[in-house]
């Protein structure tokens, strides 16, 4: 990936090998700042930052879109002749549990000087994928139980993956888990359902209520030996969790 911004007199320039990038994978590359001037730039310093935004944010409110998470720091006190390029070299490793991209945000690579004074840095929107560990789980719900997985976003620290039910659980009228893997706590999963019946209350008709449940698969559970998804442990934990939701005799 390339990326081009102007802050004159100075061309800031990013460039990354990568095109696609995972939750928990390591990337690099470099920076470059460029006098375009005629004259000796003012002393700044330079800085490559990791940060999320909401893509809405970024376009109504720029100046207060950005949750810097990260930050690595290339210079200070540099003024550059004309025609004069400051190079830099930068790397982030991505937490196993930061935001994916969705339709509603992405982590973002803030680059040049000051990145928090928006005109002073360009930005970058990164193409981060979930997790294959947590993939795999979607991937068991889907196959195994019928449910469709129909859209995903970053949601307070997991990434909110909402499911369309098959018709077989009428009285489930909503699906959602939130998930994420972290060292060394594991799997972390919350699912939030909808659920429907009669009210133990006496109210006539059928009422709907929601249920939360969470759930933590441990590490050394989560994968087999061979460090693969452990997809039985998926299937059981799954099949749990909705045997909570849906009593055998409300299913078809």
């Amino acid at each position: 990936m390339k990326a081009l911004y102007f802050a004159k007199p100075l061309e800031y320039r990013l460039e990354t090998p990568a095109e696609a990038l995972t939750q928990g994978e390591r990337f690099s590359g470099e920076f470059h700042a460029t006098n375009r001037g005629d004259l000796p730039s003012d002393a700044r310093s330079f800085s490559v930052a990791l940060a999320y935004a909401d893509f809405r944010a970024v376009r109504d409110k720029p100046a207060r879109a950005f949750d810097i998470r990260d930050r690595c720091e290339l210079g200070s006190g540099i003024s550059l002749q004309p025609g004069e390029t400051f190079r830099g070299e930068w790397s982030f490793a991505l937490p196993t549990d930061c935001p994916i991209t969705s339709k509603t945000g992405a982590l973002f690579l803030l680059y040049g000087s000051t990145p928090d004074e928006p005109g002073r840095f360009g930005m970058l929107d990164l193409n981060v994928a979930l997790a294959p560990v947590l993939e795999t789980f979607i991937s068991t719900v889907e196959n195994l139980f019928s449910f469709q997985a129909t859209g995903r976003k970053h949601h307070d620290g997991y990434t909110e993956v909402r499911f369309k039910v098959p018709a077989t659980y009428p009285s489930l009228e909503k699906l959602q888990i939130l998930m994420r893997y972290r060292e060394p706590e594991g799997m972390q999963l919350v699912y939030q359902a909808k659920v429907k019946g009669f009210d133990r209350e006496g109210k006539s008709g059928l009422q709907s209520r929601p249920l939360n449940v969470e759930r933590v698969l441990p590490p050394e559970q989560a994968f087999t030996g061979a460090r693969l998804p452990n997809r039985n442990l998926f299937r059981e934990a799954f099949q749990e969790a909705l045997g909570t939701f849906v009593p055998l005799g409300m299913r078809r």
